[in-house]
């Protein structure tokens, strides 16, 4: 299903409510992060849409695409019974991209544009995952970063910890900031127990607030929010909860 939202000639900013999760590589817990943001913007009384440009893992049964991966992002969100194609324009198969409502070709921004419309009319906050890096093309003219810039949604970084994390942190943020697109913070994953005084000092001398840590093997929805700063995350994304709970880092 391909949404009949359609949007006018000039694809508009996004409004307040509405991030996208990316690492700088493929490793570095993207759905781990969107996951726990989604769980997490729940929790404080929101209704949360996921989305994500492209998916690779889809095939279709019968007359339906399915995909493990956005299944777990619906059931993650405020609307479990989204059928996948909403959730994604761009369906892998058999290294060919099909367009939800049908056909196949070269990634462009507009479908991607109007998923994203149509699931922002529904919600409070779109939490849009990335493609396995800030980097990774989508095709010859677009990118990760690309999306984020065209369709203005602020950046939110994971890294999965280890030694080069702050030289990766600074790469990421410098080419965001040299894109003109905005960085709400960053969000450590795989972590040790015991890491947040680390990662504060990193935030520190970065310039950037660390919205949580992810520990490596989170066993619950609970687990997977609990290192999150829920209060920090709705200031930057310009999000009022509805509930005064909030989960902070441990």
């Amino acid at each position: 299903m391909q949404s009949s939202f359609h949007l006018p000639k000039e694809i508009p900013a996004a409004s307040r409510g509405a991030c996208l999760v990316s690492g700088v590589g493929s490793g570095d817990g993207e759905q781990e992060a969107t996951l726990a943001l989604l769980h997490g913007l729940r929790q404080v009384g929101l209704r949360v849409a996921a989305m994500t440009p492209v998916v690779s893992d889809a095939r279709r049964v019968g007359d339906r695409w399915t995909s493990p991966l956005l299944s777990e992002l619906c059931q993650a969100s405020s609307f479990l019974d989204l059928p996948v194609q909403a959730l994604c324009p761009y369906l892998l198969r058999n290294g060919i991209y099909h367009e939800s409502g049908g056909g196949g070709g070269r990634v462009q921004i507009r479908p991607i544009a109007e998923t994203f419309a149509a699931l922002s009319m529904w919600s409070d906050v779109v939490v849009v995952k990335g493609m396995d890096g800030l980097s990774e093309k989508l095709g010859a003219r677009l990118s990760t970063y690309d999306v984020a810039s065209r369709l203005a949604l602020p950046l939110v970084i994971c890294l999965r910890h280890g030694p080069s994390i702050q030289s990766r942190l600074s790469q990421a943020l410098k080419q965001a900031r040299r894109r003109d697109i905005a960085v709400a913070g960053w969000i450590a994953t795989g972590c040790d127990p015991g890491v947040v005084t680390a990662l504060e000092e990193l935030s520190q001398s970065a310039g950037l607030h660390c919205l949580g840590a992810i520990t490596k093997v989170p066993r619950s929805e609970l687990e997977l929010t609990y290192g999150l700063n829920l209060d920090v995350i709705c200031r930057h994304l310009q999000l009022r909860s509805t509930t005064t709970d909030s989960l902070g880092c441990p």
